[in-house]
């Protein structure tokens, strides 16, 4: 899974990345501007926000990647421990806050917890043509008959659903679908894609995951 820590002080940044780096792919930014460029133009599965930034502060950012619909869970840290400044932080779209000083269990504690909450299986059934993907039952069918997917290949199949039409590179899918790729063999993904595409069974000619040469996979859903 991939973070975005958004904290001016580099000492506690790079504390928090050295911690953090052993389950997660950490990106850091040491402004606001830098921070909402970042998180608008990369896919991150949570934001850690510093509240008090040399730029701009920590309310603004959020309240500018809530508008622009970004919808990770992102936790503040914050060294204001007044009950004020918490309603205002959940009001301009943080899910959670840290106060400071913090212990890096405790950060990591709260993020699995956001990220439990924003992961959880809704129930919707997605669809695409003759296929269709039930995160609650973990269930996937393909002209009415179930499919046998090994766990990985669900979730690789759930994050194409998540991002139909988007090109998506192969470091991307590894990063989201393994957490920290860098143990990886550089065939990892192509392999898994290729057994998904065997078991949903369609001709070459006519696969949901399109290769994209130079780039990676897309999944492709027309007229859905």
């Amino acid at each position: 899974m991939k973070i975005l820590l958004i904290e001016d002080e580099k000492p506690i940044a790079k504390a928090l990345r050295s911690g953090l780096s052993t389950s997660y792919l950490v990106d850091l930014a040491y402004t606001g501007k830098k921070g909402i460029y970042k998180a608008l133009t990369n896919d991150y599965d949570l934001i850690i926000l510093d509240l008090n930034l040399p730029d701009t502060s920590g309310f603004e950012v959020c309240q500018e990647l809530r508008q622009a619909q970004l919808s990770c869970p992102i936790l503040v840290l914050t060294g204001k421990n007044l009950a004020e400044s918490k309603a205002v932080l959940l009001d301009a779209g943080a899910d959670d806050y840290v106060v400071k000083p913090f212990s890096l269990v405790e950060i990591k504690a709260r993020m699995r917890a956001l990220l439990r909450r924003h992961n959880a299986p809704t129930g919707t059934t997605t669809k695409i043509g003759q296929l269709s993907l039930n995160p609650q039952t973990q269930t996937v069918l393909f002209n009415h008959k179930p499919l046998s997917l090994s766990k990985k290949e669900f979730l690789l199949l759930q994050y194409f659903l998540r991002h139909r039409n988007v090109p998506l590179s192969r470091l991307q899918i590894a990063e989201h679908i393994w957490e920290g790729a860098s143990y990886l063999t550089s065939n990892t993904v192509d392999v898994h894609v290729c057994n998904l595409r065997r078991k949903i069974g369609l001709p070459d000619s006519n696969q949901l995951i399109k290769t994209m040469h130079g780039i990676g996979y897309k999944l492709v859903a027309e007229n859905n």
